[in-house]
């Protein structure tokens, strides 16, 4: 929540101040991700023989036009039961989390399906837990937390800064499975 005044001593000098919440450490879990075996044309996600049709399946995730992260490719697969935490983001007020569900491929990736969550504060706070479905996605868990913060944690990222200015050369955080 951010909050303005204005302050005037005398009529030709006033100051306009804003004041902004202290922002929250969130950590957004993703698991559980299931896909139709084709895509909704019938044709296989990959090209080739067998296990080689399958999709190599990514999650992106990103506010405000900006990815806060992408998750490690799970390689010619239709599932993943992979628990993939995000880097720790502040949230003080309500976004929209766009949530891209991507066929990773050599030459032009598929998307296979995007979904958008509001979220607040308290949904963060009450650490909810949203199911997903889609035209080609059977299934997909995400959990909003408040983060357990460490001095040596993942970076602290701030979504409420311009977008980064992004070009073909630019490497996206992905984040290791926990083993």
């Amino acid at each position: 929540m951010i909050k303005a005044f204005v302050i005037c001593a005398l009529p030709f000098m006033c100051l306009f101040v804003t004041v902004s919440a202290s922002a929250s450490p969130t950590e957004l879990v993703l698991g559980g991700l299931r896909v139709m075996e084709s895509k909704p044309s019938g044709a296989s996600w990959d090209a080739g023989f067998g296990v080689m049709t399958r999709p190599d399946l990514i999650i992106e995730v990103s506010i405000h036009e900006r990815v806060i992260f992408t998750t490690p490719k799970a390689a010619n697969t239709h599932s993943s039961t992979q628990v993939i935490s995000s880097p720790i983001f502040s949230l003080n007020e309500e976004v929209t989390l766009v949530i891209k569900v991507i066929d990773k491929d050599l030459r032009a990736d598929d998307l296979i399906d995007v979904f958008t969550l509001r979220v607040t504060p308290q949904a963060v706070a009450e650490r909810e837990i949203f199911k997903f479905a889609g035209k080609s996605v059977i299934s997909l868990s995400l959990q909003l937390k408040p983060a357990n913060v460490q001095s040596s944690g993942p970076p602290r990222l701030n979504v409420f800064s311009p977008p980064l200015k992004r070009d073909k050369q630019t490497v996206h955080n992905h984040i290791q499975p926990k083993e």
